[in-house]
């Protein structure tokens, strides 16, 4: 009877250690895959925040090509008249 006790503490010990070893396997996984995740999103936030950025920069860039063109057409002289500055 001591003998099988001992045999099945022996094969408890090798299955919880399976087990661990199965576990820690998995953990490592999800922790690889939520590091994989963390730096695509960031990365895709950054991509998005500048091409945010660049839009608006073209956009301001076109008010101000309007407004130069709608002050040369409205005053044709008002290069002259700024000389000054």
């Amino acid at each position: 009877m001591n003998y099988l006790c001992e045999k099945q503490k022996d094969i408890m010990s090798k299955t919880n250690k399976y087990n661990n070893d199965f576990y820690s396997r998995i953990s490592e996984i999800l922790k690889f895959a939520r590091n994989k995740v963390v730096k695509t999103v960031n990365a895709t936030m950054v991509e998005t925040y500048f091409e945010i950025g660049r839009l608006i920069v073209v956009e301001l860039y076109d008010i101000q090509l309007c407004h130069i063109s709608t002050l040369k057409r409205n005053r044709p002289n008002l290069y002259s008249e700024l000389s000054w500055i």
